[in-house]
């Protein structure tokens, strides 16, 4: 007998368990089950063993291949394991899948990332493993197939990374969303009947995922958790990460924190929650009450994930997210004022606030009603603001909505976005296009505006983005003068590509030059002048350049220079429409005579030339 109380005879089933772990604690590839997988153990003949390898993969890749030395490791680790079953947290690579069916004997392979709401995966991962009997006839009483067992957080790291990994244990119980407008009250959804009894937000299943009966109460799930996460090591400096998905703990914060601050030795943790706007603004004071108590235990509340969506009212109507803008100013200045109180207790992480910039119906109006609100509320745009857009799952009422206007297509020509919320192989949006004609080409601009755009770098729209912007005068170089620039555009003069729309940018950017903008015709003698008043030159000019000549050939000036990549020659003149050049200030244009794109050098130093030709008096 073992010290469960069962035979010692050789089990029948040899489970394992694959986590893969990737570099970014924000995405992690879903492993919810595991805990509940590996306490199974307790069924006679049911043997379980988890194994976490870490690797350097992008969260976006939903089914990444492994390294060959992690496929190396992992295999060698199994073939003394000799599974029958083994599953793994994200799709198996051809390489593995390949290794796994050259084993002896082959286990059984499948993936295993649902979510523990989702009541059908534990049924049918029994019926997988041929435990289904078993189960029953050692729990007959059951509610719900968990109450019995009991989650185990034992693991194996197979290597550096791996042990380096910060767990972060995801834990999903009670209601996901409180949201509550039916659908039938919307608009929007007047002629698609078929969703009015949805509640919640029309791109979301949260609010109306149904609850699953059990005999055990979700508080108390929760801190089944928590015993069984004890035995994982925890320091102030490298606590546990709870992440404590949905609405239920967090409105339910007080007797959580009661409860966890009555087990005084429970170890240095730090708590991720998610929850609505309009949620955290009715518990904020709860909140601040408790800080001073979950601080001095050495605790920390961090507020993971809220949803904004949208700050157009027409926008967020469709998407039945129930929020405004001066809610969103509310939450940011609260969170701001707890922080400041308590640093080391609270916290709000950069991109808490998730979007959804662009939808199918997304108009130019939206956009600049988006961009004044963001400005006003203090939002930075330029992280993942400028390149969000709706992801389309099918079943959703958005996604019904949108195939009843005529906007689901067969492929997006753009790169895949990655949101974050897509984070399982088997659910996978459905590509579709936009309502309003020129918001294709504005989508491909604003998106490759963001410094942490989500496209390669070998990208070649992102390469036209990027040269553009060397031609913008110098006045306009913020992300946000960009956006609005584009915005502005297409409002006005929609674009069937980016190329045009780019070029329509740069002219809109200087459609205050008329034929001179108070711009004195230069001279040789004008442009030194000018270069004398500068205080250092060499520091002006990049690459330590040498003005080495400078003569009139009207009505222009040529300016020779030579530097550390070789000799530069401009041609200078007073800014007029109608002329091109490679960089402006608002009142003078530098131009080369060579034929083709200038190259990047040549087009900054140009950009520094014009800046300092600005100061002729």
């Amino acid at each position: 007998m073992d010290s469960k109380g069962r035979t010692t005879a050789e089990p029948r089933v040899r489970l394992v368990l694959v986590e893969v772990l990737n570099r970014t604690q924000i995405h992690p590839y879903p492993a919810q089950s595991f805990p509940f997988a590996h306490g199974l153990d307790l069924l006679e003949g049911v043997q379980t063993t988890w194994l976490r390898i870490g690797m350097d993969v992008d969260p976006s890749e939903l089914a990444p291949r492994l390294g060959d030395e992690e496929r190396r490791v992992l295999i060698k680790r199994l073939k003394t394991l000799s599974p029958t079953h083994l599953c793994l947290n994200v799709e198996a690579d051809e390489e593995l899948r390949a290794e796994l069916e050259q084993m002896e004997p082959a286990p059984l392979v499948r993936v295993l990332s649902e979510g523990l709401r989702e009541s059908a995966w534990f049924r049918s991962f029994m019926d997988w493993l041929g435990c289904t009997d078993a189960f029953d006839r050692a729990f007959p009483d059951a509610v719900h197939p968990l109450d019995h067992i009991l989650p185990s957080y034992r693991s194996e790291n197979l290597n550096f990374a791996a042990e380096r990994a910060q767990w972060h244990i995801e834990i999903a119980v009670g209601r996901a969303c409180t949201r509550k407008r039916p659908l039938s009250e919307n608009q929007y959804f007047a002629y698609v009947p078929e969703v009015w009894s949805w509640c919640g937000c029309s791109f979301c299943a949260a609010a109306d995922s149904p609850l699953l009966h059990t005999k055990i109460a979700p508080m108390e799930t929760l801190f089944r958790h928590l015993k069984a996460a004890r035995a994982l090591a925890s320091t102030p400096e490298r606590r546990l990460v709870f992440n404590l998905v949905g609405s239920y703990p967090f409105l339910h914060f007080k007797e959580f924190f009661n409860r966890l601050l009555s087990i005084h030795d429970y170890p240095p943790s730090q708590f991720l929650f998610t929850c609505r706007i309009d949620e955290f603004l009715l518990r904020a004071d709860e909140l601040e009450e408790l800080l001073p108590a979950i601080k001095a235990a050495g605790h920390q509340v961090a507020v993971f994930s809220m949803g904004i969506e949208n700050l157009s009212p027409v926008e967020n109507e469709r998407l039945n997210k129930g929020i405004t803008s001066d809610q969103v100013l509310k939450v940011r200045q609260r969170m701001a004022s707890i922080k400041a109180r308590f640093p080391d207790a609270f916290d709000y992480p950069p991109g808490n606030l998730s979007f959804i910039l662009f939808t199918p119906w997304t108009t130019a109006e939206d956009l600049a009603t988006n961009l004044y609100e963001a400005r006003r509320i203090g939002i930075d745009i330029g992280g993942n603001f400028l390149r969000s857009r709706l992801q389309l799952i099918p079943g959703r009422p958005v996604t019904v909505l949108a195939e009843a206007d005529g906007l689901l297509v067969p492929d997006m020509p753009d790169h895949p976005f990655f949101s974050g919320c897509i984070r399982r192989p088997d659910i996978q949006e459905l590509p579709w296009r936009f309502r309003e004609p020129g918001m294709e080409a504005c989508y491909a601009m604003m998106r490759r505006l963001s410094p942490s755009t989500d496209v390669p770098d070998d990208d070649p729209l992102l390469a036209k983005v990027r040269r553009a912007q060397l031609h913008f005068p110098i006045d306009v170089l913020s992300i946000a003068d960009m956006a609005d620039l584009c915005v502005a555009v297409t409002r006005d003069n929609p674009a069937d590509d980016l190329d045009s729309l780019l070029v329509g940018c740069i002219r809109r950017a200087f459609k205050d030059v008329e034929d001179e903008i108070d711009a004195r015709p230069l001279s040789p003698a004008m442009v030194a002048r000018v270069l004398t008043r500068v205080s250092d030159v060499d520091e002006t000019f990049l690459w330590g350049a040498k003005v080495t000549a400078l003569r009139a050939e009207l009505p222009w000036v040529r300016m020779e220079l030579s530097s550390s990549l070789g000799p530069m020659s401009f041609m200078l003149t007073a800014a007029r429409v109608g002329h091109n050049g490679i960089a402006r200030s608002k009142r003078y244009l530098v131009c080369t005579n060579d034929e083709g794109p200038a190259q990047e050098h040549v087009l900054l130093m140009a950009r520094r030339i014009a800046s300092i030709l600005d100061g002729v008096g």
